[in-house]
């Protein structure tokens, strides 16, 4: 519901109308329309995205949205996540790879 907003939750629910792809882009229920010959390819994409970032930076991301969102989010939790995140290998090899001017590969250590 914190995605949609109260109101446009309450309108979908309550009203329990169908709705368009297109009006649920425009209400925030979706990121993107994808053709349904263009799924595989762009899931693929978004795959491959997420796959060439620092897999333990990803989820403290993840955790710190959660929390962020369930409204949990505290100095502690800050800490904790910070701590999974800052993989010391990765860290090194993201510093490596920047300064080489080249994609970084990351291993989650």
């Amino acid at each position: 519901m914190t995605r949609l907003g109260v109101a446009a939750a309450k309108k979908l629910f309550l009203t329990a109308q169908p709705i368009d792809a297109g009006e649920m882009l425009r209400i925030g229920y979706l990121d993107e329309i994808v053709a349904h010959e263009d799924l595989m390819a762009r899931a693929e994409a978004l795959a491959a995205t997420l796959a060439a970032n620092a897999p333990l930076a990803l989820a403290g991301l993840k955790r710190a949205i959660n929390e962020t969102a369930a409204g949990s989010l505290d100095l502690d939790s800050l800490r904790a996540i910070r701590a999974l995140s800052s993989a010391p290998e990765d860290h090194a090899e993201g510093v490596r790879a920047w300064t080489a001017k080249r994609a970084p590969v990351f291993t989650g250590r």
